[in-house]
């Protein structure tokens, strides 16, 4: 899946509510997908892809799906304490 072309990112209800739990800025969130260290695929469903930036000391999971070719739906956000410091660089 290439970001080249993301121009529009849209959020879920779930992760509108997720990321102000989380004290989450959506513009951060927007970087994170357009500009991030790590791509994974998902585990369980193949159109949904975590994409992952380091952010000072931690790692900003970004959990999305394409909605048409220009447009990317965020699913959830968060910072993954699962990853560790030096868990860092593109993976695609």
């Amino acid at each position: 899946m290439s970001t080249e072309r993301i121009m529009v990112v849209e959020f879920t209800k779930h992760a509108k509510l997720r990321l102000k739990e989380r004290n989450l800025i959506v513009e951060s969130v927007k970087k994170a997908v357009k500009n991030y260290d790590i791509i994974e695929s998902d585990r369980f469903d193949s159109s949904i892809v975590h994409y992952i930036k380091k952010v000072d000391d931690k790692f900003l999971r970004v959990i999305a799906k394409r909605k048409d070719e220009n447009t990317l739906l965020v699913i959830s956000a968060f910072y993954d304490r699962r990853l560790k410091k030096g868990s860092e660089g593109r993976d695609d």
